[in-house]
């Protein structure tokens, strides 16, 4: 289930049964004074989101870009956030096209439509999170790495992660392209990360996560933490068995401060 804020229809996160990916609504911690303030704009915005959400879904199960991008574009009108728009509509909609994939239900050209579809999408999100709508990263503070696993192929899901540590003011840099297990250490060493993400979507890319790890592990200069998640995460494939000294991370959830972060496995 897709969990909105109420008042300020602010996406808050999924919760189980993950599969279903109607839209329900509680109230963030925000809100929650305002509990008894209920008004027919409300019910009417709780209408209309679920609604959005009905149209959002069957443009992706048609891998229709300019649709995707057309009722992205009506949700701004509607003063939904771009951030909210990323994580609310298109990360479950990518989140089942991975497990769909996984499950070996989409066919390679489906697939691919599927992406493109998204990363047209996440382009449109991109050119309209603005800095006024996000704190600005601070010369000095935190930075993260994000980077795909050898093996592979997508970074939708760092750009994804990118995002939503900007709107944080966290400053976050993608790999582009994803690289060698030493090719990424290099680049968090180059980068001198506060911590690295790590994007793993298959379970045989397993045996490339434990070489990474071993080589973050035996690199002296290196001590930030690592986070690793993805669709393989999610979906349970990849256990801390298999991501020593790492941490592992989930669907996106908000933490108290209303600040996106993600919810450990």
């Amino acid at each position: 289930m897709i969990i909105w804020c109420a008042y300020c229809q602010r996406f808050q996160g999924e919760v189980p049964p993950f599969e279903r990916r109607e839209v329900s609504h509680g109230l963030c911690r925000r809100c929650e004074p305002s509990a008894f303030e209920w008004t027919s704009e409300q019910e009417e915005r709780i209408a209309y989101l679920a609604d959005l959400n009905q149209r959002f879904w069957r443009a992706g199960r048609s891998r229709s870009a300019p649709d995707m991008e057309t009722l992205a574009i009506e949700g701004f009108g509607a003063d939904i956030r771009p951030i909210d728009m990323l994580f609310g509509f298109a990360g479950p909609l990518l989140a089942t096209i991975g497990q769909r994939w996984a499950a070996n239900i989409l066919t390679a050209c489906e697939e691919h439509q599927f992406t493109d579809a998204c990363e047209a999408l996440v382009n449109l999100i991109e050119r309209h999170v603005s800095s006024a709508s996000a704190p600005s990263a601070q010369a000095g503070g935190p930075t993260i790495l994000l980077a795909a696993v050898e093996g592979n192929e997508h970074a939708l899901g760092c750009r994804f992660a990118a995002l939503g540590f900007e709107s944080m003011g966290i400053r976050a840099t993608v790999l582009e392209g994803g690289g060698t297990p030493q090719a990424i250490v290099d680049a968090a060493l180059a980068l001198g990360s506060s911590a690295v993400g790590l994007s793993i979507s298959l379970s045989s890319q397993i045996p490339a996560l434990r070489r990474l790890l071993d080589l973050f592990a035996g690199e002296p200069a290196f001590n930030a933490p690592i986070l690793v998640g993805g669709a393989a995460v999610n979906s349970e494939m990849v256990l801390s068995s298999a991501a020593p000294g790492a941490r592992l991370v989930s669907r996106p959830a908000f933490n108290e401060s209303d600040a996106y972060s993600f919810a450990p496995v």
